[in-house]
């Protein structure tokens, strides 16, 4: 079994996956807030703890592939995984073989988590395509054909957004995510459910449409991401929702690149 792990802003995510058809599926999934600046000897033991929760032994895994957006925690976290399991974890980077070819201004300053995506849309679906991934941001990849990584888009999360509106202004309530049956709020509530999550299904369609006329041909579009299950229904423009896309997307990359 892999131990794919994905440290997000303010997520982290422990996924095992095994090998099936070609493919992988997820053995389990535990998910728990992103810990920053703590020692090795912290993160060993939090590592330890959600496995056993998951019920499952440092033994049980061949190797660990490990993707971060957070600086400060990837150095100790990486010295962690490398005592428990004793070998270093294939960490996500530019350096790795993802099988994309970069043309963007800066291919090392392109997201880790949008890296493994693209990896593995490219490997696997038709080009060309775009990957949304909805988390703390909502981040769009757009990968053309030959499995060219040609950039995209980067906007505030759902509830990035909501979060500041109910902080920056007098009057607005904090609300839960629900996915609205209507696009006219008739209160305040109903207003801002339909403006976050109707109007994240609309930047959805809208930005696609907007890269398929400076593409010039129509694209794959597949959703992901924490939030993606209570927006992708309302998404007009025919995509596949894939829950899975970043922990398989680590698990082929881990097996891409195993020595």
């Amino acid at each position: 079994m892999i131990l794919a792990i994905d440290i997000g802003n303010t997520t982290m995510t422990y996924t095992g996956l095994r090998r099936k058809d070609g493919g992988y599926y997820v053995v389990f999934n535990k998910k728990g807030d992103t810990i920053s600046d703590k020692t090795v000897s912290f993160y060993r033991n939090d590592i330890t703890r959600i496995l056993k929760l998951s019920g499952y032994l440092v033994d049980d895994f061949e190797g660990v592939i490990l993707s971060s957006v957070v600086p400060s925690s990837a150095a100790n976290f990486k010295e962690a995984l490398t005592i428990l399991f004793k070998k270093p974890p294939i960490v996500v980077s530019i350096e790795l073989d993802t099988g994309l070819t970069m043309d963007v201004d800066s291919p090392e300053k392109v997201g880790h988590d949008r890296l493994v995506d693209a990896a593995w849309v490219a490997a696997n679906y038709e080009l060309p395509a775009v990957t949304v991934d909805m988390g703390t941001a909502t981040t769009f990849n757009v990968i053309g054909k030959g499995g060219v990584f040609l950039g995209g888009a980067i906007a505030p999360g759902l509830e990035t957004g909501l979060w500041a509106l109910s902080r920056r202004t007098a009057q607005l309530p904090e609300i839960r995510q629900m996915t609205p049956t209507f696009s006219i709020g008739k209160n305040t509530v109903e207003c801002m459910e339909v403006g976050s999550v109707v109007g994240s299904a609309c930047l959805i369609d809208g930005l696609v449409k907007r890269f398929e006329a400076e593409l010039g041909e129509s694209v794959t579009l597949i959703i992901t991401g924490w939030h993606a299950k209570t927006v992708e229904g309302l998404c007009t423009h025919e995509h596949v929702f894939d829950p899975d896309l970043l922990p398989k997307g680590l698990a082929y990359l881990y097996d891409k690149n195993c020595v």
